[in-house]
């Protein structure tokens, strides 16, 4: 073995560059000449400045002199131990420029070009003007700062977990295996970018089955090989961890980051737990999503008065047990989300039965007019039962079904974490199912005509005949998870969230007539009132009202994130669920009328009984039913927290299904 000069690691002996840091090990062999300044590569590319160099190769800043514009390239050398090794590179090389080229989100550069020039490999992208994340953390340090101040660090990481989620929803799942400082960019307007996608990992074919990534940054089991998601969300706290104390973990024995606070005590003690959580060296007990610890970054963001930590509530089993957080997109069958039934008039609180589903019960339950309950399940199971709890049929889907199904005439139509739609009859069999590119979190609603409308991670809203054949497809720049709200003139709404969020309205024909940006991402669906106005909510914790032309009426602040979807109430309020543990009432023209408070997070979207009553869950693992007023009438208490949204059936039956994995009947 001999030993890199650089970093100092083990090495083959007949290898010329470092398998851990890139660097040459024999300086004297190859050249890693930059290119002189005024080059043209492949008679378009003209390199007009140095960004940075590796022992591998350098990247540019390039001028196009083909068309306007200015771009990074990437340059790597061809040095390979083997012919064989050669060809095994190209052809990584190749299908790993397709995969970036697909890559489209507001935080990768986009790639545009790739090339063979003298023996070097050039990526094109585009060029992001800004400052890494180690030269920002090298300033601090520089200005006798302990670290990176707390609340920009969490804003950097809750973007880069918008990243993650989208880089964890292709097919099949890109896992970015090397975060560190020096790879995230911000810009000038405090925008991230993920840069340098794993081009060394490309052209160092000797380490495959061995550890890829950098060191200190790197969770246990990239070590062996076997990166998956929750490695990056790893990464990402070794990180943040890294940024925020000042403790770099390459100086360092492998995986030993000491609380937070052991170092800064005067950080969040919420940022020092979601960090443990994110570091610990068993991937199950990570959080299972990178959505998942944005949503908790994010929460300890909530406003409050300068210089003042905010008291957010957090819910504490979050830290005690892995938790998979979703979002109730569609709580009715009904296309404007009215969540006003013509059942429930003497409901009183007493269980009559719960039936195990064998996984978390985020889906809400739609009841069909024979009494049929249809509920998705975290089991990947869509489960028909019949009004005694009777299961009827079940059928298996390849990941977690958080969406709500929808029914339309004998068939029920429902998304998965698959990133599948289907399509089933009333007896379990499938008629067709069909294929996006992210996951499907989103609930399907259906237009008078029979044409299906759902949203997916990959950006789309889709229109589906009811055959299952693409009517159109509309890139609304984020992810889908709202349930679109169709209403009586056809035009659909529907939220996205990503760098940018927006509420839409289209057209039946897939044509956007207007869209409003809102102040944070719409998780929830929107309703419309009996007088057109829509309502949508976001994470910021606003509550818009606006009419069918897209100007907003007024906006509701409740200063923490609402992912609750929000229902006209009797045509005279609007009600819904926040994360600051109220049940908000508010009067059409925006005035609080009342709240109730809960004793944790309110993510479950409330539903109306034919008396007026609202029924509606609670991250305190209490079912609520209130009056009109906001009075209590009656709470019943479950085994776990309720984010299922309840559903309203015949014979003064309520449905809700709970994270203990089961659906319980309240009469």
């Amino acid at each position: 073995m001999i030993q890199c000069p650089t970093c100092s690691g083990l090495n083959n002996e007949n290898a010329k560059f470092c398998r851990h840091c890139g660097s040459p090990i024999h300086d004297a062999s190859y050249s890693t000449t930059k290119l002189p300044l005024g080059t043209v590569l492949d008679e378009r590319y003209k390199i007009i400045d140095y960004v940075a160099k590796g022992g591998m190769g350098a990247v540019y800043k390039a001028a196009d002199l083909q068309v306007s514009g200015i771009w990074a390239v990437k340059e790597m050398l061809d040095y390979f131990d083997s012919e064989e090794e050669r060809e095994y590179a190209v052809e990584r090389f190749a299908t790993e420029a397709q995969i970036l080229y697909d890559l489209d989100h507001p935080s990768i550069p986009k790639f545009m070009d790739c090339f063979l020039s003298d023996n070097r490999y050039y990526l094109v992208m585009e060029f992001i003007e800004g400052e890494d994340l180690r030269q920002k953390l090298d300033n601090a340090l520089d200005a006798r700062k302990p670290g990176i101040d707390e609340e920009p660090a969490i804003h950097w990481a809750i973007q880069i977990c918008n990243v993650l989620e989208y880089l964890h929803s292709q097919d099949p799942p890109i896992i970015y295996r090397d975060l560190k400082p020096g790879n995230i960019i911000v810009t000038a307007d405090n925008r991230v970018y993920l840069i340098d996608f794993g081009i060394a990992r490309i052209f160092d074919p000797r380490v495959k089955g061995t550890m890829v990534g950098t060191q200190g940054y790197a969770p246990p089991e990239q070590y062996r090989g076997e990166a998956e998601p929750r490695s990056d969300i790893y990464s990402l706290a070794a990180c943040m961890h890294h940024l925020i104390t000042g403790k770099d973990p390459r100086n360092d024995i492998p995986f030993n980051f000491p609380p937070i606070r052991t170092i800064r005590p005067e950080l969040n003690e919420k940022l020092e737990k979601i960090l443990v959580k994110a570091l610990c060296m068993d991937p199950n007990d990570r959080f299972s999503s990178a959505g998942e610890m944005r949503m908790q970054l994010e929460a300890i963001l909530g406003k409050g008065k300068p210089g003042e930590t905010p008291r957010i509530e957090v819910p504490a089993p979050v830290f005690e047990e892995p938790a998979r957080i979703s979002y109730w997109y569609m709580f009715r069958g009904d296309r404007r989300h009215s969540a006003k039934s013509p059942f429930g008039r003497n409901i009183n609180g007493r269980y009559k039965w719960g039936v195990d589903l064998k996984g978390e019960v985020r889906s809400s339950p739609v009841i069909a007019g024979d009494g049929t309950i249809y509920v998705g399940s975290g089991d990947g199971k869509l489960y028909a039962l019949d009004s005694d709890g009777n299961s009827q049929w079940s059928f298996p889907t390849n990941a977690r079904i958080v969406s709500t199904p929808a029914i339309s005439g004998s068939r029920v139509i429902f998304g998965s974490n698959d990133c599948y739609l289907y399509c089933l009859q009333t007896n379990g069999k499938l008629l067709w199912k069909f294929r996006t590119y992210g996951r499907i979190r989103s609930s399907p609603s259906v237009g008078v005509d029979g044409t299906i409308y759902v949203g997916s991670y990959d950006h789309y809203l889709y229109a589906i005949e009811p055959d299952g054949q693409l009517r159109w497809k509309l890139d609304l720049g984020g992810y889908v998870e709202a349930c679109p709200a169709i209403a009586e003139d056809g035009n659909i709404y529907t939220g996205c969230r990503g760098v940018e969020n927006y509420l839409f309205c289209i057209d039946s024909s897939g044509n956007t007539k207007w869209y409003l940006e809102t102040e944070g991402a719409i998780h929830a669906s929107p309703s419309i009132a009996r007088d057109g106005t829509i309502y949508t909510a976001t994470d910021q914790g606003f509550l818009y009202a606006i009419d069918p032309q897209g100007t907003i009426l007024w906006i509701f602040d409740a200063e923490s994130p609402i992912l609750s979807s929000p229902v006209a109430y009797n045509g005279s309020s609007v009600i819904f669920g926040c994360y600051d543990t109220h049940i908000y009432s508010l009067s059409q023209q925006g005035e609080l009328k009342w709240k109730f408070k809960t004793r944790s997070v309110v993510a479950s979207s409330p539903a109306i009984g034919a008396d007026n009553s609202i029924f509606i869950g609670g991250d305190d693992y209490y079912l609520y039913s209130l009056k009109g007023d906001g009075q209590l009438n009656w709470k019943l208490k479950c085994n776990n927290r309720i984010r299922s949204s309840p559903s309203l059936g015949e014979g003064d039956m309520l449905y809700v299904g709970c994270d203990d994995g089961c659906l319980y009947a309240v009469a």
